[in-house]
């Protein structure tokens, strides 16, 4: 139960931040995953942690998978050029 409802918070603030980017704001995430605000900042203690957090999610498999399988500073370089594609 307790993932199914970070799981909820996180496709909320996936879809409001694509919307409104930063400017989204963490009632309007809360209300979208039907969740209260307070459980919101039990499992995210800021908007930077919920959009890094958010950010990873998105990130497709296959980006991920090639991440892994490189070092450090291809595997940033890569991150970031997908990032800016996305």
């Amino acid at each position: 139960m307790k993932e199914l409802k970070k799981d909820l918070i996180l496709e909320s603030a996936i879809k409001n931040f694509a919307i409104n980017g930063y400017e989204a704001s963490m009632d309007e995430i809360a209300y979208d995953a039907k969740v209260s605000k307070g459980l919101l900042f039990f499992y995210y203690k800021s908007k930077e942690n919920l959009i890094i957090d958010a950010a990873i999610k998105s990130v497709p498999l296959d980006v991920l998978n090639y991440i892994e399988t490189k070092n450090t500073v291809i595997s940033i370089r890569y991150y970031m050029t997908w990032v800016q594609d996305f």
